[in-house]
């Protein structure tokens, strides 16, 4: 569910959401304070700067993604982390690896959690949980 894959906070995306984001939901300075928490996440995550580039920290700069699992991606329309996830499908698929992903328009970050009272919710539980047993069948 809208993975962390890169440290990529100066990313051509990131850039964009935070322009696109600047007065979303009613907040002026939301797209900012987003890649802000994005930032401070690394920080608190990954403290050595020159790790965060390490494929086990950021799987998106792995040489190859060939022989990985088979994957299932959610991610929301409005979050910082949909344009990494994106790339991330992409590259699997082109490594071969079998990928689903879902992107749910209209929501942010977290709603896989609200599956008590979120249709879209409840349908991305549904997907993962399937993608989970055709992986282990």
């Amino acid at each position: 569910m809208y993975p962390v894959l890169d440290y990529a906070v100066s990313s051509p995306y990131y850039e964009w959401f935070r322009r696109r984001y600047a007065g979303f939901a009613g907040q002026e300075r939301f797209g900012a304070e987003t890649h802000d928490g994005i930032r401070h996440i690394w920080d608190l995550y990954m403290p050595d700067v020159a790790r965060r580039l390490e494929p086990d920290a950021a799987p998106l700069r792995a040489a190859t993604l060939t022989g990985l699992a088979p994957a299932c991606l959610i991610m929301a329309e409005h979050d910082i982390l949909r344009g990494e996830g994106e790339d991330y499908v992409r590259c699997l698929r082109e490594a071969g690896v079998a990928a689903e992903s879902y992107c749910y328009s209209g929501q942010i970050h977290g709603f896989f959690h609200m599956f008590s009272v979120m249709d879209d919710a409840q349908d991305a539980v549904g997907r993962a949980a399937g993608a989970l047993r055709r992986a282990f069948a």
